[in-house]
């Protein structure tokens, strides 16, 4: 029979490894199991306090809301990138920019920006010169050079 301190020191480690890398979190159903196995093969002549049972169960919520608010985090940050990048594409809107030339990257040309479009999210920059298919040149923000003053 597995002594109730190994569990609980198990428990714990893996409690420290989830808190040091947010990937290794344990899950509710990894939480239920070690529980479980724990209440299992607990003495039954020295049961687990009832304190105990509540700091793992303090334990395992807290870890779960650092988790959330990670994510919480991660979706405000691809939110607020996403306006600012919008909010970039709308201020070359009307000028006249610098790019390498389409057909030749060694040259650069100058040419307005006539419209952006939203692909995927994502702001592209709608020049006012075609590309080799004959369509209107679109390029993406990162392809700027310079702005023609």
């Amino acid at each position: 029979m597995a002594d109730v301190a190994a569990i609980t020191g198990a428990t714990t480690q893996a409690s420290t490894a989830a808190a040091t890398n947010v990937a290794n979190i344990l899950g509710k159903d990894d939480f239920l199991k070690l529980l479980t196995t724990q209440l299992r093969y607990q003495n039954p002549l020295e049961p687990m306090e009832n304190t105990e049972f509540i700091s793992q169960m303090a334990q395992f919520t807290s870890l779960e809301q650092m988790a959330n608010l990670n994510e919480n985090f991660k979706n405000l940050s691809t939110t607020l990138g996403s306006i600012m990048n919008k909010d970039a594409a709308l201020a070359f809107l009307g000028k006249k920019v610098i790019v390498n030339d389409a057909a030749d990257p060694n040259k650069t040309v100058e040419s307005n920006v006539k419209g952006i479009d939203y692909q995927s999210g994502v702001p592209k920059l709608i020049l006012d010169m075609l590309d080799a298919a004959g369509k209107a040149r679109t390029i993406g923000m990162e392809e700027v050079l310079g702005i023609v003053s």
